[in-house]
């Protein structure tokens, strides 16, 4: 939702710079809404200087039905955030069956942490997470479903299937 220096948002094009560097046929979406014109226009300036070719701006999207459906098209979800809560992002990115690149802040070690779609990286390491999200992204189809259909995540996702869940 928020674009932001706290959301890793120019960490996350450093990465893409490498991802698109080892794999020139992906494509990055990004979406949300910046909280400033000073961090949008340092965006789009860097987006620029790294020469960046597959990244597609979608702003905010408010249709939850066409945000569903960007997300499920995805393979992984890059998520450099310097600081959550509880990140439902990445929920609504594992129940839509991708897998998530992280840096290891509190939040996501505690809530997401046991899980083997979710690769977490040390906080700021932004090569980290273009390497992971490279190896995400080369994984053989049946590799990748065996990461999601297992035990751990399906008992994960019913548990955190609605607020009321996730609440207690």
């Amino acid at each position: 939702a928020r674009l932001t220096p706290d959301k890793g948002i120019f960490e996350l094009l450093r990465a893409w710079k490498i991802v698109e560097d080892a794999l020139p046929n992906a494509r990055l979406r990004i979406m949300g809404m910046f909280s400033s014109e000073r961090h949008r226009a340092e965006f789009f300036r860097l987006m620029r200087e790294l020469n960046l070719r597959n990244v597609e701006f979608l702003g905010f999207v408010r249709d939850r039905d066409e945000l569903y459906r960007l997300v499920s098209e995805a393979k992984v979800l890059i998520y450099p955030s310097h600081q959550d809560a509880f990140p439902l992002t990445v929920l609504e990115a594992l129940s839509l069956g991708n897998a998530v690149v992280a840096y290891g802040i509190p939040a996501i070690k505690w809530v997401y942490g046991s899980l083997p779609n979710v690769r977490i990286v040390r906080e700021g390491d932004y090569e980290a997470l273009a390497r992971e999200t490279i190896r995400i992204l080369r994984m053989p189809e049946r590799e990748y479903v065996e990461l999601h259909e297992n035990d751990v995540v399906r008992r994960f996702l019913e548990l955190h299937g609605s607020w009321e869940n996730v609440a207690r």
